[in-house]
């Protein structure tokens, strides 16, 4: 009992540090994934336009930047209900 209870206090500035890191980096990780689900929809688009022959595999590269862009809001969001949850963090 004596080693965990040393295990544990050690851990814990690294478990804090990465708690207060945790909102950061799922706020890039949202940025990071609408980007991208931005340019696979427009992308796509685009390309259907220029090459209509390729429809089926534009519009699935389409789609994939719709289902991006829905997990960065998801993200997102998660983030903003943690912030107006707790506007002291």
């Amino acid at each position: 009992m004596g080693i965990r209870g040393v295990e544990a206090r050690r851990a814990s500035p690294d478990r804090l540090r990465a708690e207060r890191e945790a909102p950061e980096r799922r706020r890039r990780m949202s940025l990071l994934t609408g980007a991208v689900g931005l340019g696979a929809l427009f992308g796509g688009g685009i390309l259907t336009i220029a090459v209509p022959g390729w429809i089926l595999p534009l519009t699935g590269l389409m789609v994939v930047g719709v289902i991006l862009l829905v997990v960065a809001f998801v993200l997102a969001r998660g983030s903003a209900f943690a912030q107006i949850r707790h506007p002291d963090r």
